[in-house]
């Protein structure tokens, strides 16, 4: 959009995308994602981004609360977002069962740090070992200790 340039949005002009996001609530990073991710112009990207926002969001469940988000539920539960949406989207879960299995993938790393084994090459160790994370945990402190 050049700058003499006006863009109609809820029944206004703007002279510049950042006014016209400030005055919709709109997150100026969330046009130029849109943008990128759908090849368009900016002015195109704004309008659609405007018309996502007017349809009410559905409501995430989980636990027995009501959440906004994934990542307001995560806040809440204190995970990691991006591993609970991994979870949902690569292995099918719900998100109460994605929340679960993160929570046991930070135990098993909490776990691994104690014992002063990298939780990345136990996971390895687990997924070509074809192990428990008991055992890849009390293998791996055998190997460190028998190459001291």
């Amino acid at each position: 959009m050049s700058s003499e340039q006006t863009i109609k949005l809820n029944g206004n002009e703007y002279t510049s995308i950042k006014k016209a996001c400030e005055d919709n609530g709109i997150s100026l990073t969330s046009i130029y994602e849109y943008r990128r991710k759908n090849h368009c112009n900016t002015e195109e990207a704004l309008i659609a981004v405007y018309n996502k926002k007017q349809i009410p969001s559905e409501k995430i469940k989980a636990f027995g609360e009501e959440f906004d988000s994934i990542a307001q539920a995560c806040r809440k539960f204190n995970v990691s977002g991006d591993t609970v949406r991994s979870c949902m989207r690569d292995l099918n879960m719900s998100i109460e069962e994605a929340i679960n299995e993160t929570r046991k993938r930070m135990k098993f790393t909490e776990k691994c740090i104690q014992n002063g084994i990298n939780p990345y090459t136990a996971r390895n160790f687990i997924r070509f070992s074809k192990c428990t994370q008991e055992e890849a945990i009390q293998s791996l402190k055998l190997a460190a200790k028998s190459s001291n």
